[in-house]
């Protein structure tokens, strides 16, 4: 059964503010583009009452304003420390690449309502609950082929991207960037690079959610990127994932490229790395839902 859809506040096209919300806390959004993208912001109320900031981005045509009709959707989630801002760039590829997207900043980032976090933390459990709640706002909105959804997820984002495949079968594609393999193995990492830090798992994440849990009973298409470079989650991570998965799959392992800031993929190749990610997309998103999707 998918999750119970939840109430949306919509505040308008490049202004408003949502009660609660402090959009002031943005230096750019879509609207500050040159051409501008037609945009909303949004107030997404979770099912535990928790009020998460997000921009919606429709698809956008040749000329750069919103096309009409209903386009494949993609789910952006939020890596570590990262804002919409900081997204924005991803955002707007994919926007004029003809997908609708739906970013959002977890509780506690942002615009979003304050939410205590512990830095030791490698996830907050919380997060599924935002990302689960992304996930039906897209869903409602018209411009929306809800046949075609996809996320996208980086770091620790692209474990999240993971578990929500694994928990909503709209999800039919992820694009999983720099992914651990598992906490566990990504503790060690940490812990190796960084030994004077103390990290750990909180006690509310359920280990069926890890990557290598949820390779298991995911029936869509996964992109696995990483960099060959990467010291935080090594391309090995990536490449066992890769060969554990039993369905459609796709491993891109960037020369060069490192885990974050300016040597990831995205930084490190700019279009050619929005390019070949709308393509992975566009070509899954495209087939026929795999027999026995609940939703066809």
């Amino acid at each position: 059964m998918r999750a119970i859809l939840l109430s949306l506040l919509l505040l308008g096209t490049w202004t408003g503010q949502a009660p609660g919300l402090d959009w002031s806390r943005y230096g750019s959004d879509p609207g500050t583009l040159s051409p501008p993208l037609a945009f909303h912001r949004l107030a997404v109320t979770t099912t535990d009452s928790t009020k998460v900031a997000a921009w919606f981005v429709p698809a956008q045509d040749s000329a750069d304003t919103a096309g009409s009709g209903r386009y494949p959707g993609v789910v952006v989630l939020p890596r570590e420390g990262e804002t919409l801002s900081d997204r924005l760039p991803l955002i707007a590829a994919l926007s004029r690449r003809g997908f609708a997207v739906l970013a959002f900043d977890h509780r506690g980032q942002g615009a979003s309502e304050p939410f205590r976090t512990d830095p030791r933390a490698l996830v907050h459990p919380e997060y599924r609950i935002d990302a689960s709640s992304a996930l039906d706002v897209l869903w409602r909105r018209p411009e929306v082929d809800t046949v075609r959804v996809g996320v996208i997820g980086e770091s620790r984002g692209a474990v999240l991207a993971l578990a929500l495949a694994g928990r909503r079968p709209e999800v039919r594609a992820v694009v999983a960037v720099g992914a651990p393999r598992d906490w566990k193995t990504y503790l060690e990492s940490l812990e190796k690079m960084t030994p004077d830090q103390e990290y750990f798992v909180p006690g509310g994440w359920e280990r069926r959610d890890d990557p290598d849990r949820v390779i298991r009973r995911f029936n869509g298409a996964i992109l696995f990127v990483t960099g060959n470079m990467d010291t935080e989650t090594p391309a090995w991570m990536a490449r066992e994932l890769y060969e554990k998965y039993p369905r459609p799959k796709e491993l891109w392992i960037v020369e060069d490229a490192g885990h974050s800031g300016d040597r990831a993929p995205e930084r490190l190749l700019g279009e050619a790395y929005y390019g070949r990610v709308a393509a992975f997309l566009r070509r899954e998103l495209d087939k026929k839902p795999h027999r026995g999707w609940p939703y066809g």
